[in-house]
């Protein structure tokens, strides 16, 4: 199973088996981890795996997920820090779901102070899952539908694939904030930004919740579409470079742009 397959298969695990993962296959998550690239360079990022026993030495309050271990994902707070952040740590999630080992991504820990040399952006939970690790039907997914998120319709086959790939990331409370421009050669992410109170529609959570706390997990769920886009494309042997596009910044009043996947 490669990551795109992983992606599309992968579901957020919320009960886990009290089961240790071989140290083999856990320096395979470190190796992993070290390898990982960044959208941004200039942004310090740090992945730090911590094992359940140990969380309560970094957190003031528990989980809401318990599970056998945990990434925990610090950053510089710069400008983009959290698509950053998002980015990467879906790369991750991908991994560990062709490795059969299930995920979920935790936003509700309030770390303890001094507790990280970096401050604290996210979390992901994994192990080996309880019941069901894999999603069975992709059309079932809780969703926005693709004239939603989609600015254009997608012409190519690429792009409609590149489309599909993206709309089923996971997100904050599922807001599924990215809107994405599928254009000739690139696909350009924007950002629709919360309203006072925001309608919300998760599994977990339904009905309105104010704008500021949903920004806060915005950058991180645009991170991660824009990881499915350049999974997706490797997947179909297209190579993709995200750059910002000056000639973006100002196309949608309403929207801020993120960045562009330029497909090669």
């Amino acid at each position: 199973m490669d990551l795109y397959e992983a992606i599309l298969k992968r579901k957020s695990v919320r009960k886990y088996e009290d089961k240790e993962i071989d140290s083999n296959i856990l320096d395979e998550i470190n190796g992993f981890i070290s390898s990982l690239q960044p959208i941004y360079s200039d942004i310090n990022v740090k992945f730090t795996l911590v094992e359940s026993k140990n969380m309560p030495k970094y957190f003031e309050n528990s989980p809401a997920i318990l599970s056998p271990y945990y990434v925990v994902i610090t950053s510089q707070s710069k400008p983009w820090f959290g698509e950053n952040a998002g980015y990467m740590g879906e790369k991750l999630i991908a991994f560990l779901t062709a490795k059969e080992i299930g995920t979920c991504w935790i936003g509700t820990l309030k770390p303890k102070k001094s507790a990280f040399e970096l401050p604290y952006v996210i979390s992901i939970a994994f192990g080996y899952a309880k019941d069901q690790l894999f999603r069975e039907n992709l059309e079932e997914i809780n969703r926005k539908p693709i004239n939603e998120i989609c600015l254009k319709n997608p012409e190519s086959d690429f792009l409609k694939q590149a489309v599909q790939a993206i709309r089923i990331a996971p997100s904050g409370i599922n807001r599924q904030p990215w809107r994405i421009e599928p254009d000739t050669g690139a696909i350009h992410f924007y950002c629709e930004q919360p309203s006072f109170l925001t309608p919300v529609n998760s599994d977990n959570l339904k009905g309105l919740m104010p704008g500021a706390i949903l920004k806060r997990m915005q950058g991180v769920s645009c991170g991660i579409a824009i990881s499915h886009a350049e999974i997706c494309a490797s997947h179909y042997g297209n190579k993709v470079i995200l750059s910002r596009l000056s000639n973006h910044n100002n196309t949608y009043k309403k929207l801020t742009y993120l960045i562009s996947a330029v497909i090669k």
